[in-house]
């Protein structure tokens, strides 16, 4: 068994691993016991396929933004299909909407504070990049439209956060 580490960390790593049981067994078994596990991590819908009402509010979303912003005049988001999902890379958020239920059943999450993404994270994707870099001040208003947008949502409680940043210890266990 290797040595007990004081902290293990996972920065956008976690996301890619399919047997959560196992990855985070190991974790605890080889966390000290004051030991913590740090993690920042998407916790979206696996495969970043997004659910209807999603894909519809990120459309509508991008179509808000001038033509000039985006990688194309119709640009528009799609959930990935199976095929494209193995043919780019099967592990990308292979089991991400799961990861704060398996954390806590390994940890005491300490801390959590999710970051948002759950309409930026896509949305971007879409956009041109070139024009937004130029940061004049319409690539500006496009910008902070979009980060209004999202926070609004997200407060609201209309949008979750895909993506979140957190600190969890060994659970404690009972003396009985």
């Amino acid at each position: 068994m290797p040595a007990p580490f004081d902290l293990v960390m996972f920065v956008g790593s976690l996301h890619h691993v399919e047997n959560l049981n196992a990855m985070l067994g190991k974790v605890r078994d080889v966390l000290t016991p004051d030991g913590k596990l740090l993690y920042n991590e998407y916790v979206g819908p696996c495969y970043i396929s997004f659910p209807d009402d999603r894909v519809a509010l990120i459309n509508r979303a991008l179509r808000s933004v001038p033509a000039e912003f985006k990688i194309s005049p119709d640009a528009q988001w799609s959930n990935p299909t199976l095929e494209q999902i193995q043919q780019t890379d099967p592990s990308e958020s292979v089991r991400s909407a799961l990861i704060p239920q398996f954390l806590r059943l390994y940890f005491d999450v300490e801390w959590e504070r999710g970051f948002g993404g759950g309409l930026l994270h896509p949305l971007f994707q879409l956009l041109n990049k070139d024009r937004l870099a130029v940061l004049d001040a319409g690539a500006k208003a496009v910008i902070s439209m979009l980060i209004g947008l999202e926070e609004l949502l997200e407060e609201q409680g209309l949008l979750p956060s895909d993506f979140v940043l957190g600190v969890a210890g060994q659970k404690v266990r009972d003396a009985g």
